[in-house]
């Protein structure tokens, strides 16, 4: 094998079967589009922007001297009022109506069948499904099935004309237990609505857009002048056409829908690129997904302002709340723990706080 060979394996073969396990990996329904190809690319109408509420959670890990403790909190706020409620109430905000675990608890040694229950009832050492956790368990799979089930039950909670959901609908959730993430999507299957709206604000994984362009591919490289095989994710491929084939000055342009069927729920994802100055080729990315067909709340978050990072602002602050939650209850855990002489595993003397 030559050099040229190597490069062509590196270029062109890796990206695509790197991009085959990520349709399979994170991606479980298959993606379809349904209109004219040559009607899936419109320009986004500005719309006037009600009353939005958007909803985030944070969460946290810490392994003591038996087993591993997680946290999780949620935050909605609005484009009306900057914090609607938040859990668990710390910080003297408004509560959501909530009554649910944020603390999770995988010891070395597994409770009796009761669990926690002969405790506060926002402990929890069972997993979503009822199996009893451990210390023998990943921080990350304990963590990630306490945010999830919260983020999943504070759907129910909060309602406005418009939802904005961090991250998918029904999220992929493949660090989790197939089981669990069965159980944590039907929840999220029975609070759904039309008011909900998922924002995925990272597409560096996302193949929803590739893998049903790949069905039409031969129509893809004639209408939009690429080939949607040779990209490893929908946002390598977004970026690529938006750079070489869109036109200053640019306008937010919108694509799709994408339809694909997750859980036996049919989601339409429309992508929408925003750019940042008209003339300066650099463009905010993002999906956004419903149960309608309709592109008026692609329309609406593309009117939204914007953070920094390129997502909704009222998203953004929802994100902020809920780290400021999480930290709050982490650090009256890490002291509760100093206090009952519980050692730390990550403490050191030569730790540096308060920098």
């Amino acid at each position: 094998m030559d050099s040229d060979d190597l490069l062509a394996l590196i270029h062109d073969d890796l990206p695509r079967y790197l991009a085959e396990v990520g349709d399979e990996e994170f991606n479980s329904g298959r993606s379809t589009i349904s209109t004219n190809l040559k009607e899936v690319v419109t320009q986004s109408e500005v719309r006037k922007v009600d009353s939005v509420t958007a909803l985030d959670g944070s969460s946290r890990s810490i392994t003591y001297s038996y087993g591993i403790i997680s946290l999780a909190s949620v935050a909605a706020t609005s484009n009306r009022r900057p914090v609607v409620g938040i859990y668990p109430p710390l910080l003297g905000s408004n509560s959501l109506v909530l009554n649910v675990p944020f603390v999770a608890l995988a010891s070395s040694s597994p409770t009796s069948s009761q669990g926690m229950e002969r405790f506060l009832r926002p402990f929890t050492d069972r997993t979503p499904s009822g199996k009893p956790m451990n210390s023998l368990m990943d921080p990350d799979v304990v963590e990630g099935l306490l945010r999830a089930y919260l983020e999943s039950q504070a759907l129910r909670a909060v309602t406005d004309n418009l939802v904005l959901v961090d991250g998918p609908l029904l999220p992929s959730y493949v660090r989790l237990p197939d089981e669990e993430r069965n159980t944590i999507n039907g929840l999220r299957i029975k609070y759904l609505d039309k008011t909900k709206v998922g924002v995925v604000k990272r597409l560096e994984r996302s193949t929803v857009l590739r893998s049903a362009l790949v069905q039409v591919r031969d129509e893809v490289s004639r209408v939009m002048g690429l080939d949607p095989a040779k990209f490893a994710s929908d946002q390598s491929l977004l970026l690529h056409w938006a750079r070489f084939c869109l036109q200053p000055p640019y306008s937010t342009t919108l694509l799709g829908p994408v339809e694909r069927v997750e859980y036996g729920v049919m989601i339409y994802s429309y992508y929408v690129l925003r750019p940042y100055h008209p003339f300066v080729p650099r463009f905010a990315l993002l999906r956004v997904e419903s149960l309608v067909p309709s592109r008026e709340a692609a329309e609406t978050v593309a009117s939204m302002p914007l953070s920094g990072d390129g997502v909704p602002a009222v998203l953004a602050m929802a994100d902020r709340v809920a780290k400021t939650v999480s930290l709050h209850l982490d650090r009256h855990v890490v002291s509760a723990l100093d206090d009952a002489g519980l050692q730390l595993s990550y403490s050191s003397a030569l730790e540096v706080r308060d920098i």
